[in-house]
């Protein structure tokens, strides 16, 4: 069984050059089953190891009751009722997506999300994230397997978690084109393996929650 980051799954691009010290002669693997560099300081290098460890990303699962699909830009949630106990059940709710401007994947849809700035905790790096893609306000709900490593260029883990809405109005902001809200027989094709997963189990009513058994 190969483990992960074996030499039959690529993390990342590889160095050719040793970014301490310029070395294109002692970049080497640690071993045969971690691909890891290093610049060997027994073939002139200066001990360099790049670890490559994965880059955490947040992306937000947001509900809206099943009157809202197909709202989308200039959408006001103000007055809107949003009482997540109108929405728990997946079969009558919507969720939001955002289509990406910018690559990788530019014009797909996708969960709301990004990367985790310095000093942020995941669920506020997602609130974040949500509100500057899509001009949405929401407050953290719960955090929602999947967890998982994303084998490939992309080298990252993705956490993901339930935002429930709570104001703004949606427009398209910070690297996507447009955001809209979506049922479950409407949702777009999805590039990112773990966010298909992830609406997957949550219209099939099978979303594990951590910290206690909880359905959707």
């Amino acid at each position: 069984m190969k483990l992960p980051g074996s030499v039959d799954q690529v993390w990342g691009k590889d160095y050719k050059f040793c970014p301490e010290c310029g070395s294109d002669s002692a970049i080497r693997y640690l071993s045969e089953a971690v691909r890891r560099q290093v610049c060997d300081v027994n073939n002139g290098g200066c001990g360099f190891i790049r670890w490559n460890s994965p880059i955490p990303v947040v992306a937000g699962l947001v509900p809206f009751p099943a009157e809202y699909i197909g709202k989308g830009d200039g959408f006001d949630l103000e007055g809107a009722n949003l009482e997540l106990e109108r929405f728990v059940d997946p079969v009558r709710t919507g969720v939001l997506l955002v289509r990406r401007a910018v690559e990788p994947f530019v014009g797909s849809w996708v969960l709301p999300g990004g990367h985790i700035e310095p000093g942020e905790t995941p669920s506020s790096s997602c609130i974040r994230e949500l509100f500057e893609e899509t001009g949405v306000i929401g407050h953290f709900e719960t955090s929602l397997n999947p967890c998982c490593p994303l084998p490939g260029k992309l080298n990252q883990v993705a956490m993901h978690m339930m935002v429930r809405p709570s104001g703004g109005t949606i427009k398209a902001g910070d690297d996507v084109s447009d955001a809209r809200i979506f049922g479950i027989n409407d949702i777009p094709e999805i590039p990112f393996t773990s966010h298909t997963k992830t609406l997957a189990d949550y219209f099939d009513g099978l979303c594990g929650i951590i910290k206690g058994v909880r359905h959707y």
